[in-house]
């Protein structure tokens, strides 16, 4: 089967490319397509589905042969497991028996990804491949019983499709307990021992209450892992891969350190100290020690405070790996080898506001060693002073991180550490109705481990002794980065222990030790209603369920005039083929959303050197890309500066405002052009 722990959310949407073209400046705008809506209904089957595929993958999932093959998911939405010896995948609706399921068992309310490859590998303790390809211009699909009974089926066909965008079942969520909910709590001690406090009927009035997640983290900003390279064993660390590979075994290096900064601006020698000022040393080092063979790790939760484009940026002498990611979204970037002191930026079009796990790895491997971590909201291929703050420096702008600080809610660090490695939660909540949870699941932050009942049975735990006492302890300290995202433990065979009313789900939190500086348990319990409306997902989501669903894609916009230098003014009309579409631009340079920029109404007047940026959105459709023209008048350049700099104003005299000149040396473009 496919390593469940290789299935992740895939990187940040980029408009797609249909029907398997690939799109090149040539090619333009896409080519439209229209099919019938499905109504939205509940999926009333007993069976297992095919929820949802990708029929043109190119960025995303990946086998095991690191190849992006297409692939399948099956999910099972009944509370049985289901084997699924003698069942069959057929693309063809006169073979249906094209390709058959080995002796392998569909848990209730799991997934089955299945490869699309054509290699046809059945071995049930291995990856499953089909005999058979998707195809990209829509084609039949079908999951078969045994006996030839159709189970579920695309048919005539499944629509023409995007490249790394998957199609599917909606599967609608009722969240019964969020992030945020309140929470009675109680760090417990030997008087409490033997309570029945998991129960619905528990009296927990004297207990405290917050929101959730409860926890603490007694660190700065950043935590940050320092490791020293046994070079006798690891040798030297010559790119991103190996310094990945040496902190995962503890007999690479000699020794690990963990600080806590505000920020990532680390120097160590060679007389490059970076775009910031406030250099600290690197862990274990003072500042111009030449120390070779090191890397650091730094963790963090970052404030992303709006969605659009923000630009990361990394100055470092040698290599680093930069990721952020949330449950639903992970964009990352590197430089993978050795290098003199450099900066690296990347653009990311972030979806979602919100907490982001932010992870840089950082190895140096000889002469100089330096590293800086900034960022900006906009899009940028080059740094400036302006522009960039160091991620953490909040009173200059900068975005805000914390260790664990970013999802902790309630701060039980008072009544917990250095008291008690365990604290009792009860989380009330009330079910209207069963019949809209087809599958059931608990969704956990953590540090370090916890046991889950739910209405006083236990239904789920991680990293705790098998007996469990007032002042247990975690079996191990769990990866900070693990913490800051959500496990996901599958519930649906356990779904009858609901009830219509009130319910309680009640967890014991346990750290390392009572002595540990961070603390965390953020639950969320969420049930899940498959519908047999068909649609696209921009996100896709192997081996999980489908929530952010889209109808159709909006269509690009385009532009009357094209980019470039003009010496009259013009009309510049603004279109896209999408009927009910709304389009918004900006003439500023920043990046328009759906909330954001001057809505487009009719021609906009160009008279001298402009930037307009647009894209067009509907309600449930997917928006577009940000096209961007930039027009120059060569009589705005000819009464330029020469260097492009704004006029300095006389001695004595000063402005508040900045200058924005005609032309920068730069336009702006999209990476096609």
């Amino acid at each position: 089967m496919v390593d469940q722990s290789r299935i992740s959310k895939q990187r940040p949407f980029r408009q797609p490319v249909k029907g398997g073209q690939r799109r090149t400046a040539a090619l333009g705008r896409h080519r439209r397509m229209s099919f019938e809506q499905l109504e939205d209904r509940r999926l009333l089957s007993s069976y297992p589905v095919i929820s949802e595929f990708v029929a043109l993958n190119r960025d995303g999932l990946r086998d095991s042969f690191n190849e992006s093959s297409d692939w399948i998911e099956l999910h099972n939405p009944t509370e049985a497991p289901i084997n699924l010896a003698g069942w069959y995948l057929t693309d063809n609706a006169s073979n249906l028996t094209k390709w058959a399921l080995p002796n392998i068992t569909l848990e209730a309310g799991g997934y089955l990804v299945i490869f699309a490859s054509d290699r046809n590998l059945t071995d049930p303790a291995g990856e499953l491949h089909t005999n058979f390809k998707l195809s990209g211009d829509g084609e039949y699909l079908a999951l078969v019983m045994p006996g030839g009974t159709i189970a579920h089926e695309y048919a005539p066909a499944f629509p023409s499709q995007w490249t790394d965008v998957s199609y599917g079942l909606v599967q609608e969520a009722t969240v019964l307990v969020g992030s945020g909910a309140t929470a009675k709590y109680l760090v417990p001690n030997v008087s409490h021992a033997g309570l029945n406090w998991t129960a619905v009927g528990f009296n927990d009035s004297s207990w405290q209450s917050g929101p959730t997640g409860l926890g603490f983290d007694s660190g700065n900003g950043f935590t940050v892992n320092y490791y020293k390279v046994n070079t006798a064993v690891a040798g030297t660390v010559n790119n991103i891969t190996q310094a990945e590979a040496i902190i995962a075994d503890p007999n690479k290096y000699s020794t690990k350190v963990t600080v806590y900064a505000p920020t990532i601006n680390y120097y160590g020698s060679g007389g490059n100290y970076g775009r910031y000022a406030g250099d600290l040393p690197f862990p274990t080092q003072t500042l111009n020690q030449a120390v070779d063979d090191f890397i650091i790790e730094a963790l963090a939760t970052v404030y992303i405070p709006s969605a659009g484009a923000w630009t990361f940026g990394v100055n470092s002498d040698d290599g680093f790996r930069l990721v952020l990611n949330n449950s639903s979204s992970t964009y990352s970037m590197e430089f993978a080898n050795p290098r003199g002191p450099a900066d690296t930026l990347q653009t990311f079009n972030v979806t979602q506001a919100g907490l982001y796990s932010l992870r840089l790895v950082y190895f140096e491997r000889g002469g100089g060693s330096e590293v800086e971590l900034f960022a900006s909201p906009g899009s940028y291929s080059t740094w400036n002073a302006t522009t960039f703050d160091l991620v953490g420096d909040t009173a200059n702008g900068g975005l805000s991180v914390s260790g664990f600080a970013g999802a902790v809610q309630t701060n039980v660090s008072s009544s917990m550490q250095g008291v008690n490695s365990s604290l009792w939660m009860r989380i009330p909540f009330t079910v209207t109705t069963l019949d809209d949870l087809d599958t059931l699941a608990l969704r956990m932050k953590y540090n370090d481990g916890f046991v889950a009942y739910l209405n006083g049975v236990e239904v789920a735990r991680a990293n705790a002794p098998a007996t469990l006492a007032y002042n247990s302890s975690a079996l191990a300290m769990r990866d900070p980065t693990l913490g800051m995202q959500f496990s996901e433990f599958n519930l649906t065979a356990l779904r009858h222990l609901l009830q219509v009313g009130g319910n309680v789900l009640a967890i014991h939190a346990l750290n390392n030790s009572a002595s540990d500086g961070t603390f965390l348990v953020l639950p969320e319990l969420v049930g899940v209603k498959t519908t047999t409306a068909a649609r696209f997902f921009t996100e896709p989501t192997p081996g999980a369920a489908n929530l952010t669903a889209h109808t159709d894609f909006v269509a690009d916009t385009k532009f009357s005039h094209n980019r470039g230098f003009y010496d009259q003014p013009f009309e510049l009309v603004i279109t896209t083929d999408t009927p009910g579409a709304e389009i918004r631009y900006t003439l500023d340079g920043t990046a328009p959303t759906e909330t954001r920029g001057f809505v487009y109404t009719g021609p906009i007047a160009i008279s001298g050197t402009t930037t307009v940026r647009a894209m067009a959105h509907r309600p449930g459709w997917q928006s577009t890309n940000i096209d961007t023209h930039t027009y120059i008048f060569l009589s705005d350049v000819l009464v330029q500066s020469p260097d492009g700099q704004p006029p300095v104003p006389p001695d004595g005299v000063s402005f508040a405002a900045k200058f924005d000149t005609g032309l920068d040396g730069f336009v702006y473009a999209d990476d096609l052009f």
